[in-house]
């Protein structure tokens, strides 16, 4: 019953309740009557239920056009995580519900575990801050696909995981949750580069023989996650980089940043007459902000310099990994895998954490609208 009335659940919860009438404000902007589930099913979701309902799929894309000379291209649903609709389809046998519906309540309860965890990085007392840090975890940018039927609730609960295990020492608990979030979405295996380098720069750094087994097998754990996930698909599609093939078709490769940063300027103005504006101008400030993030890490924090290494390399690589690869890539939904970052914003002054509130909160109308009406992907 403590646990009940403590600031860590008490915060959460009520953040929560919260999200949730976000969500039902959403979909009434959208103009959406559907059942709320159905409201939030939305492109990528029927992919990660069709998972649920067969496993992955790989197969030739069936293009009469294509000459013999020219390489196999492939379709199915491989190309995105298994763990969400595994889970999808265990519970959904488990209670006898639609698998939509399903969805949509794992959705919820991974979005409350994460709320959770998230305020146990950031949450002493029931001191304004605190309430305001939480809220602000609950209406980052793309915030909106933490309420869909996508995996990203899941994806932001086991990264957040990872990064309590390793801010309080428990690396088997990190290495556990660190397994799942690769996983739980298609670039997931960037942590075990995040990591690599976190153990690297521990080695080098400090040399610590108990330590650097315990943060060695946090990275073994997660690699092992990757390895999963490749046999996996190697045992239901006969290939085990069904992941890359199916992407490859997307034209996928790393690109100048520089170059792509000029271009998303430039559809500010192409844009100007619509309310996608807010898709590059969120887009753009999400770009400044993480190079932000980086020099405050390198200046003012006062972790230790291994840790700060890790959280650089994972700012870096989960946000310009993705940006960099195409000007069309989904970043509205990709950078919603920086929000377990936020516990960093804890030692900013709140009148600074009410300014980032209110632009995130600027964002969330026009973007959950565009969501609602299938706008974004």
């Amino acid at each position: 019953m403590r646990l009940l009335i403590k600031p860590t659940f008490v915060i959460p919860f009520v953040v929560f309740i919260v999200s949730l009438l976000f969500a039902y404000f959403f979909s009434h902007l959208g103009n959406c009557n559907l059942p709320i589930y159905q409201c939030f099913n939305r492109w990528d979701s029927g992919l990660y239920l069709d998972i649920a309902k067969q496993g992955h799929t790989l197969f030739p894309c069936d293009y009469s056009v294509l000459s013999p000379e020219e390489h196999i291209q492939w379709c199915g649903n491989a190309g995105w995580a298994p763990l969400y609709p595994f889970l999808i389809r265990i519970f959904s046998s488990l209670f006898q519900i639609d698998y939509a519906i399903c969805a949509w309540l794992l959705t919820q309860a991974f979005y409350f575990l994460f709320l959770i965890v998230i305020a146990q990085l950031m949450v002493e007392s029931y001191a304004l801050k605190n309430w305001l840090l939480v809220f602000m975890a609950s209406i980052v940018p793309g915030h909106i696909y933490a309420q869909a039927l996508f995996p990203m609730s899941l994806t932001l609960f086991c990264i957040s995981l990872l990064f309590y295990g390793l801010l309080h020492k428990s690396f088997l608990l990190a290495g556990i949750a660190g397994f799942f979030a690769v996983l739980s979405y298609s670039i997931g295996f960037l942590l075990i580069a995040s990591l690599s380098i976190y153990f690297i720069t521990d080695l080098i750094l400090n040399k610590r023989k108990i330590e650097l087994r315990k943060h060695f097998t946090v990275l073994i754990l997660t690699s092992l996650g990757f390895v999963s996930l490749l046999l996996y698909d190697y045992i239901s599609t006969g290939h085990w980089d069904a992941l890359f093939l199916i992407q490859k078709k997307y034209d996928h490769h790393l690109q100048n940043p520089f170059v792509l940063f000029r271009l998303h300027i430039e559809r500010l103005w192409d844009y100007r007459n619509e309310i996608k504006i807010w898709i590059e101008i969120q887009t753009l400030f999400t770009c400044l902000s993480v190079i932000a993030l980086i020099v405050y890490l390198l200046i003012k924090s006062k972790m230790e310099k291994p840790m700060i290494f890790f959280f650089i390399a994972f700012a870096m690589l989960m946000w310009f990994m993705p940006f960099s690869i195409n000007l069309d890539v989904a970043l509205y939904r990709n950078m919603i895998v920086l929000t377990p970052l936020v516990f960093l914003l804890k030692e900013l002054k709140i009148k600074y954490l009410i300014m980032i509130g209110l632009i995130w909160l600027s964002f969330s109308i026009p973007m959950g609208y565009l969501f609602i009406k299938s706008v974004l992907v």
